[in-house]
């Protein structure tokens, strides 16, 4: 190549290849109880067990030479679930649950000791936490509290839930020093949160959605190398909340409907320190209205994002470099569906 076009002269810079071989077998079961005529009960299992593999090759001027790996990773185990349900009438239904879930881990990707351990004691520089081999499988426990209410002779509807997960093993990524990046499980969380959602029909033609969430969702243990108790989780708005309105009424005998969406996302980080630019705390309003032109065609014009809002949905605050991305600006369209056939 030309030096003043390639100042490295040709050499390889970095490439990397791996194959990741999965095999997992599962079973789950799950009885329901009516214990009274308005109370019943659910129990559940699930047995899971996986081996897997993993080939990992690296090589380049960044990566310090040639490295290779190959590693394994197994785990086993049993997840359960448990559920009251009580329906004293058709137009109310109060439950509990209680459940179990998990995330399969791995072998981690390669990070080479000649560029991330460059003083040779074991640790990546700058983090302070061996190179890891594997990424832990992650689990949860969940309970939920809610009720279901059918309001004004089925005219509206009213659901509330409170919840909360403790959550052991996160897998939190970060970029060290030497940029690669390493995924480690940053010990222990928990969220807490309350669900309401619902709607109405408030005429023959008007009806309204509407959803509304808060969830606090921080670090319970410290996390080494990576956050402390009390740190927010990355990617959790506390608040978010939507609103839709829509008409639906015929034109010209043909069913008709008009309709718009408010969303709105609250502000979140994308590291447990929560350092640099903030994403979320934004607004979106969409648009749209449609015609059914015939029994199997139809027609629909939108407008999504329509004050144009410029919100970000991730920002990278590790390596400082301005990556982000934004959400998608004010997009107008006209849409037509046909069905095929019968």
């Amino acid at each position: 190549g030309q030096p003043d076009l390639d100042p490295f002269g040709g050499l390889l810079l970095f490439e990397s290849a791996l194959v990741e071989t999965v095999e997992q077998i599962a079973f789950f079961g799950e009885v329901t109880f009516d214990l009274t005529d308005s109370l019943s009960a659910v129990a559940g299992i699930r047995r899971y067990d996986f081996d897997q593999t993993a080939k990992d090759q690296n090589d380049g001027l960044f990566n310090g030479g040639f490295t290779s790996n190959s590693l394994s990773s197994d785990d086993s185990g049993n997840t359960y679930k448990l559920g009251l349900t009580y329906a004293p009438s058709d137009d109310t239904t109060v439950y509990g649950t209680f459940a179990q879930g998990f995330r399969l881990g791995g072998p981690h990707p390669l990070i080479p000791p000649e560029v991330c351990d460059f003083d040779g004691d074991g640790l990546i520089d700058g983090v302070g936490v061996p190179i890891p081999d594997t990424i832990a499988s992650d689990e949860l426990d969940s309970f939920e509290i809610g009720a279901k209410f059918v309001l004004a002779n089925g005219r509206a509807t009213l659901n509330v839930a409170a919840y909360q997960v403790e959550w052991e093993g996160i897998p939190v990524a970060q970029v060290a020093d030497c940029g690669f990046e390493l995924t480690l499980n940053a010990g222990e969380a928990e969220s807490r949160g309350v669900e309401i959602e619902g709607q109405v029909l408030m005429s023959d033609i008007w009806s309204m959605n509407y959803g509304l969430s808060y969830v606090s969702a921080e670090l319970t243990d410290q996390a080494p190398g990576l956050g402390e108790s009390g740190d927010r989780l990355p990617g959790s708005p506390e608040f978010q909340m939507s609103v839709g309105l829509q008409a639906d009424f015929d034109l010209m005998g043909r069913p008709t409907y008009l309709r718009t969406d408010v969303t709105h996302i609250g502000e979140y980080f994308n590291n447990l320190q929560e350092a640099g630019l903030e994403a979320g705390d934004y607004t979106t309003i969409n648009l749209r209205a449609g015609i059914d032109v015939t029994e199997k065609i139809s027609l629909s014009v939108f407008a999504r994002n329509l004050t144009n809002e410029d919100g970000l949905t991730w920002i990278e605050t590790e390596l400082g470099d301005g990556r982000a991305n934004y959400l998608r600006p004010r997009t107008i369209g006209l849409q037509l569906r046909a069905m095929l056939g019968q």
